[in-house]
């Protein structure tokens, strides 16, 4: 996994991004993750959700 991207972004399991997009199985493991820092769209429409 690389570090940088770990570093960048929090591990939900998928919930926040899963009321968005069908969550792939657990091997695609960075679709379950998200920005930790939530700007923008991204941030209002994740930051209810976490």
């Amino acid at each position: 996994m690389d570090r940088r991207f770990r570093a960048a972004t929090a591990d939900d399991d998928g919930v926040a991004l899963d009321r968005f997009h069908r969550i792939p199985p657990p091997e695609l493991w960075w679709w379950r993750r998200h920005p930790r820092v939530l700007v923008g769209d991204l941030g209002r429409a994740l930051r209810p959700l976490l």
